[in-house]
């Protein structure tokens, strides 16, 4: 049985699946640490090579037709240069994408569209006739509208918008102090600026409760989140030339696949923006974009052992 390993590298794990290249039936996973490398590159790689040899120790290796890798930030400065030579020991054919084209393989499975990622932080990468589009994507400081981050960030803006106008905190507020064990904006805005973004992110979960609850600023900032995902989907159909008749959108990431006034919202807005589509949700790891790109190259007749 020949088969092909997929590796969604994340910030904190590694997701290593093996699929049979002509069912796309998965045989074989691994699971280890965290595969961003530019977080710690010596350490990530530790954990995606790991992952590797665990799938050869349950596979015949000299089946395996070759690997293909998602990893967070492996566009810059020549890192995936480095990844594919420092890979090639392990096996001679090595495909690296960054982790959102590999969610866009999965989810769309090969097939032109966009995929919009929403999590922690936010892209939208279209592929419209062999060619990648990306929006956003610019991270925490100067980007990621609609992320989980982006969310936090407008409710931190709230409270501290609370305080510059001598208003009385609201239950929002209240509630974003409780969250960071805090007591006012003084001591609050002290203790953000020592969290990770990942840290700050996560306060998102108790907006999206109070939401659920019915308070009204958590729901408003939910549903901004949407628009701002329906805006970054117009620019990437501007810039793709994608068609606005017939368009797949796949659905990548907690805030927009979990969250449903943020879908809601982000639905919406593509809706009066007269655009037709057809949304596409996660069926698997984001690994499986991996079969689907042998698949792909397979359909197209492109040889599979040359970039």
């Amino acid at each position: 049985m020949e088969y092909i390993i997929g590796l969604d590298c994340g910030g904190t794990k590694t997701e290593a699946f093996a699929y049979n290249v002509k069912t796309g039936e998965e045989v074989a996973s691994a699971i280890s640490g965290f595969g961003n490398l530019v977080v710690d590159y010596d350490l990530g790689m530790s954990h995606i090579t790991s992952s590797i040899v665990s799938i050869f120790e349950l596979l015949e290796e000299s089946h395996c037709k070759g690997i293909v890798l998602g990893i967070a930030g492996v566009d810059a400065g020549g890192l995936k240069e480095k990844v594919s030579n420092d890979l090639m020991i392990i096996h001679p054919t090595i495909y690296i994408f960054n982790d959102g084209q590999l969610a866009h393989f999965s989810i769309l499975k090969g097939r032109d569209g966009i995929c919009v990622t929403a999590g922690t932080g936010s892209v939208v990468l279209g592929l419209h006739q062999h060619k990648w589009y990306r929006v956003g994507g610019w991270g925490h400081l100067f980007g990621d509208e609609g992320s989980a981050y982006w969310i936090a960030k407008q409710a931190i803006k709230l409270a501290l918008s609370d305080e510059d106008n001598s208003f009385q905190p609201s239950d929002l507020t209240l509630a974003i102090f409780k969250f960071f064990d805090v007591k006012d904006v003084f001591s609050m805005t002290k203790r953000l600026y020592t969290l990770s973004k990942t840290d700050i992110a996560s306060l998102t979960t108790v907006i999206a409760q109070m939401s659920e609850e019915g308070n009204q600023e958590a729901t408003l900032l939910l549903k901004q989140a949407g628009i701002q995902l329906g805006i970054a989907v117009e620019q990437m159909l501007r810039k793709s030339k994608l068609s606005k008749e017939s368009l797949e959108i796949g659905l990548n990431g907690s805030v927009i696949e979990k969250n449903a006034q943020v879908f809601s919202s982000f639905q919406n807005y593509l809706g009066d923006s007269d655009i037709n589509v057809a949304y596409c949700h996660k069926q698997s790891s984001c690994a499986k974009g991996a079969y689907y790109y042998y698949k792909m190259r397979e359909l197209e007749g492109l040889p599979w052992d040359m970039q």
